[in-house]
């Protein structure tokens, strides 16, 4: 890491780091690389989904919506390795699960309220991605589009009756 002459090089020599510590579980240490790919470049999404995606084998899914958010949120730049697509399919594709599986522990908690906001997000996703041209143009990616969105949005209608019954 000392041999990177650039903060692209460094961030993109933590990516890597924290990947390879990520494959070979140790799940802190890559967290710690992926935190400090963070700070040098916040704004490009390669290492927040990098990150998501290891909270999300770690089934922490708090962490994973976290991480999944900040990297859905970023704009794709030249300096972003990530595909198109994946940006704007795959990855918010897997917040949409990561916040129903947060949403289904958070139900479980007894926390009923932030569950059915996790489930309403997740269906919102869905439905973004649902609606992209990019899916649109894919018959497959349609199909699958069309059931995390009624997956996620049937979930929240689920929490929001058994509110309704528990009120």
């Amino acid at each position: 890491l000392e041999v990177s002459w650039t903060p692209l090089d460094r961030y993109r020599s933590l990516l890597l780091l924290g990947d390879y510590r990520s494959n070979r579980g140790f799940r802190f240490e890559a967290r710690e690389a992926y935190a400090s790919a963070h700070a040098i470049r916040p704004d490009l999404p390669d290492a927040w989904y990098a990150a998501g995606a290891a909270a999300m084998r770690a089934e922490d899914w708090e962490q994973a919506v976290v991480n999944l958010r900040a990297g859905v949120a970023c704009e794709r730049s030249q300096d972003s390795e990530v595909v198109p697509r994946a940006h704007v399919v795959e990855f918010p594709t897997h917040l949409s699960l990561a916040l129903q599986k947060e949403a289904a522990r958070r139900a479980l908690l007894g926390l009923q309220d932030e569950a059915c906001s996790l489930f309403e997000e997740a269906a919102r996703v869905a439905d973004k991605v649902r609606s992209r041209p990019e899916v649109a143009g894919n018959h497959q990616d349609a199909l699958d589009a069309q059931a995390y969105f009624f997956r996620s949005r049937n979930r929240w209608l689920g929490q929001r009756a058994v509110m309704g019954l528990t009120e």
